[in-house]
């Protein structure tokens, strides 16, 4: 047994512990262990996931609603175990869906606030996001929701960037030029978020997408938790579980796992860690 750091599936794990033979999601990989984690994706600072291929947009904006609801969104893809996701766009906007029916990622999201990072480098920049406040046990503040599941409104968000101390607060509204909202559907967690590629009349705040490059970085981040925090863990309320949101079986082709609950199974755990998922949007041309 030796120490020694290594390069996986784009995560590097620094001081990992190197034992032959141990299997991780099915293929043996010379057994790379993390604090005892045999898992995919999970260091020592956190839990991250690095999605292997792209989210494909589709083509088709003007009929997709931000309302916080399911929808417009026929099928998802896993870009982790837990969190699902699906984009669209047109010429001059991008749209996407985050949504999770995992408890502890989901008491995450709401405990601690998350962003969600856009790279038009298409890799991990963070001059450009969106973030959303720590909503506590509630979706907070106000408003229910129209479907009576008692998750209210979110009232306001934070432009983030393009320096790493940049944030303005917005209040949910036309002026800001983007659209945010949150939900539950039948326990599970929904955000989507509309954004336009450049800056202009009616859209003081954009990433500078190019469409001509065809791709896009996105992360999914939470902040890291204090130390007490992280050893505590957490649970989150809702449906327990992961599985394909709002019970269908679209996505990648077998999923992630099928999304299993992280924090929940004996892998050392989503609770208490911060979440990080970056991925790319391959984004659809013009029609």
């Amino acid at each position: 047994m030796q120490f020694r750091s290594v390069t996986w599936a784009g995560v590097l794990v620094v001081s990992g512990i190197v034992v032959s033979g141990i299997v991780v999601s099915g293929i043996v990989v010379s057994g790379i262990v993390v604090s005892g984690i045999a898992v995919s994706g999970i260091a020592a600072s956190g839990v991250v996931a690095q999605s292997d291929a792209s989210v494909r947009s589709g083509w088709r904006v003007p009929d997709v609603s931000i309302d916080g609801a399911l929808g417009d969104w026929p099928e998802l893809e896993y870009v982790s175990d837990e969190v699902e996701v699906s984009a669209a766009n047109d010429g001059e906007f991008l749209c996407l869906v985050i949504a999770t029916s995992d408890s502890a990622v989901k008491a995450q999201m709401m405990r601690a606030g998350f962003a969600v990072y856009l790279d038009p480098k298409g890799k991990k920049g963070k001059t450009f996001g969106v973030r959303l406040p720590p909503l506590g046990n509630r979706l907070a503040p106000g408003l229910a929701l129209a479907d009576g599941s008692g998750g209210p409104l979110l009232s306001y968000f934070d432009v983030l960037g393009p320096k790493n101390d940049d944030a303005r607060r917005m209040e949910i509204g036309p002026a800001t030029g983007l659209e945010v909202a949150i939900g539950n559907v039948q326990g599970t967690f929904v955000i989507e978020v509309k954004v336009p590629f450049a800056m202009g009349q009616g859209h003081p705040y954009a990433p500078g997408i190019d469409l001509s490059k065809r791709v896009v970085g996105l992360g999914i981040v939470t902040p890291d938790p204090p130390r007490s925090a992280a050893r505590g863990g957490g649970a989150g309320g809702g449906r327990s579980g992961g599985g394909a949101v709002g019970g269908r079986t679209g996505g990648r082709s077998g999923g992630r796992g099928g999304g299993a609950a992280g924090g929940q199974d004996g892998r050392g755990g989503v609770q208490g860690k911060a979440l990080k998922i970056w991925t790319t949007v391959a984004l659809a041309a013009v029609r």
